[in-house]
């Protein structure tokens, strides 16, 4: 997934929520304004990104998501 830079930003987070599960996972992607991931699941994986300074972080972007299907 990518974003667009936030003016000031010096880090993003990503908090990424996998198919039935009911709390996301944190990870940090740095001055990156993208990640990668790979998921073996089934369904919709949400995902959303707050920008981060030496002042603190910004509220949470609202929520993409993708579905994902089987490769069977």
């Amino acid at each position: 997934m990518s974003w667009a830079a936030v003016s000031g930003a010096s880090t993003y987070n990503v908090e990424e929520t996998e198919p039935r599960a009911s709390v996301g996972d944190v990870l940090s992607a740095g001055a990156n304004r993208s990640i990668s991931m790979i998921i073996f699941a089934t369904g919709t994986v949400k995902s959303r990104v707050q920008a981060c300074n030496g002042v603190g972080c910004s509220a949470w972007s609202p929520y993409g998501s993708v579905s994902l299907q089987s490769g069977d």
